[in-house]
This record gives structure tokens, sequence and C-alpha cells, in this order.
């Protein structure tokens, strides 16, 4: 498929993926009876936009198998609290129970560096992942034969540290006990 027939039909197509592989990573956490502390899942399909500029900049405006090219039309993204939380996920091995998982394309991302800690450091697993044969044969998801999306676990950004369960009215009276007085919020709001 081109650009256009992207923009046409492709987008909506790799939308429906998109959130089958959720669907499907939801039900397998469900199925498994493990508490992996997963804060939220999402999905898209890439943008118009998005896809133009990518597109554009490797000079495969004219590419006639855009989803031969690039493996994140579709995308999916798992959000745990801790790096913990991902381990334990991971050797659950749930991804691989559940999808065909191209390891050259995917990737592990994580920062280096020696002045922070481990908790700090950004640490993300990108699968490419496509249906299994079992579940293609199924009707319900034929039409996802030449699909692939990019299923992303990661650890959430909103609260780093060893706790990042702790919520703010938790976290807040002992920042008040703790933080110098010209630190601390004015109670005359």
């Amino acid at each position: 498929m081109n650009y256009d027939e992207y923009a046409r039909d492709g987008r909506i197509l790799y939308e429906s993926f998109a959130q089958t592989v959720a669907f499907i990573i939801e039900a397998a956490i469900a199925d498994s009876g493990q508490d992996f502390r997963m804060q939220q899942i999402s999905f898209r399909a890439k943008s118009d936009t998005s896809l133009l500029r990518k597109l554009t900049e490797r000079e495969l405006l004219e590419a006639s198998t855009i989803e031969a090219e690039l493996k994140d039309l579709a995308g999916c993204r798992a959000i745990f609290y801790t790096n913990q939380d991902i381990d334990r996920f991971l050797s659950a091995r749930l991804s691989f129970e559940n999808f065909k998982v191209d390891f050259d394309g995917s990737k592990i991302h994580h920062a280096v560096g020696t002045e922070r800690v481990a908790e700090d450091l950004y640490f993300a697993i990108h699968y490419v992942v496509s249906l299994t044969d079992q579940r293609l044969e199924l009707p319900e998801y034929r039409n996802f034969e030449d699909c692939v999306a990019k299923f992303n676990c990661k650890r959430s950004s909103t609260m780093r540290g060893p706790r990042p369960h702790m919520t703010f009215s938790t976290i807040a009276p002992a920042w008040n006990a703790l933080a110098p007085s010209s630190m601390r919020p004015s109670s005359s709001v």
C-alpha cells in the first residue's frame, strides 16, 4: 500500500489492528491471574501527518509497499509502574505466547549514565509483533494477515523513584516535613 491508500483505507485497518493487539494483551493478563501492576495500555495507528513526515525523511514517499518499510503503522503501549513490573510481565512470556515476535525488528531502549540511579533511566522494550497463524485462521482476524505492530513495554514516566505507586497525598506530607520552609507551598492559597 502507498501513502494515499494508507490515508484512504489503511489507517482504519491499522487502528483496528492496534486495538486488537491491546485487547489480546489485556485478555492474556486477565487470564494469567497475575498482577503485573500495569498502569495503562494504549494503542494507535500512525497519523497521516506523522506518516507523511517519516516517509519524506526516509525518501519513501513514492514507495508502493510502506507496510514492508515501516513497522510502526500500528502501535500498542503497555505502561508499568516499575522496571521490576516489566520484568515480571516479560518473564510470564505472554507476548511470546500470543504473538509472533520479529526479533530482528525489536529493540531494547535504555539510557546510560553513571550519574543517575537505574530507576531514573529510560527503559523500554519495543517488540515488532504480528498475529499467530492460529489467530489468523479465525475469521475475525483474517484482515490482519499482513499487519505488524510495534508493541512497547515501558515504565511510567509520571513518577520516578523507588516508590512510583505512591500517590501525591502520600508524598506531600513527607515533602512538607522534610523540605526547607522556603520550598514549602504556602498555606494561604
